[in-house]
């Protein structure tokens, strides 16, 4: 189905099957950045800090900060110092026309990397960074499911691998690539080689309503659940989880990501990105 890689740098059940290996190097062209996000996302957002062993229900999150994007954003991911890792994704309305942007963004808001993919019409899910690369989800139910590994100085591609139906956020910790499914499904892999570790599932989340997926650096993960309008913070391999549910009604319903760089919580919608804490006041249209 690949059809075009253009790119400016500046500067599983048993597992996931390997279906391509390209190893292409994207060329060069010009995309114009964001903005909006440029100018303002080294601004002071709210902070969340979870405690060891938070209580359920101890604590409702609020939106203090929100950027609106110029493109429907497709997944977010913290770079670890600051930044962040934004995807985009343009459709063009024929086929095979969807047109992907993956951009690295300082934490003073400068572009550092800019890639541009113009050859799939799979719908973009889900973006994360780690394990020496940035993961790019492609999952459409029926469609064309596959991650992307790209090289996080050049974007190229590394490899593509085959994925089940309904992944919508991607998350690495460490060496292990997970998954969230809205079949109730955390997966987590091995990122070297796509071997299954192990499948969580959470009661609690009705089907369709799970969204996107963050590490949070302690050895547990925070999960969206729409259906429950709630980010849950549980322990990987476990059923159990400790919920934060959210003050405005439906926020979590058009969750497109989720990233934490070890003081925010950050999740993404279609066309903004929203800064999560926990009670206190809140500034933006959440008041």
């Amino acid at each position: 189905m690949a059809r075009r890689h253009r790119a400016e740098i500046r500067r599983p059940k048993a597992g996931l099957r390997t279906a391509i290996a390209p190893g292409m190097n994207p060329s060069r062209t010009s995309v114009a950045a964001p903005a909006l996000l440029l100018s303002l996302l080294a601004a002071g957002p709210g902070c969340l800090q979870p405690a060891s062993e938070p209580e359920p229900g101890a604590s409702t999150l609020r939106v203090v900060k929100t950027l609106t994007a110029e493109h429907p954003i497709a997944g977010v991911d913290s770079d670890g110092q600051g930044g962040l890792w934004l995807a985009y994704q343009i459709d063009r309305g024929y086929p095979a026309a969807n047109e992907v942007s993956v951009i690295h963004l300082s934490s003073s808001g400068e572009r550092l990397s800019q890639w541009r993919y113009e050859d799939e019409s799979t719908t973009a899910r889900g973006l994360a960074v780690g394990a020496g690369a940035v993961w790019l989800n492609y999952n459409d139910l029926g469609g064309h499911n596959h991650v992307r590994k790209l090289d996080p100085e050049t974007g190229r591609v590394l490899a593509s691998f085959a994925t089940e139906d309904g992944v919508v956020d991607l998350e690495v910790d460490g060496e292990v690539l997970m998954q969230s499914s809205v079949w109730n499904q955390v997966i987590a892999s091995r990122a070297a080689d796509g071997v299954e570790q192990w499948r969580t599932s959470f009661a609690g989340i009705e089907s369709w309503q799970q969204r996107g997926l963050a590490a949070a650096g302690d050895g547990r993960l925070w999960l969206a659940d729409a259906g429950g309008n709630r980010i849950l913070y549980f322990a990987p391999g476990t059923a159990q989880a400790s919920s934060y549910p959210l003050a405005r009604p439906g926020v979590v319903a058009g969750s497109r990501g989720l990233a934490w760089d070890g003081a925010q919580l950050v999740m993404a919608t279609q066309s903004q990105l929203l800064w999560l804490a926990p009670g206190g006041a809140a500034t933006g249209w959440e008041r």
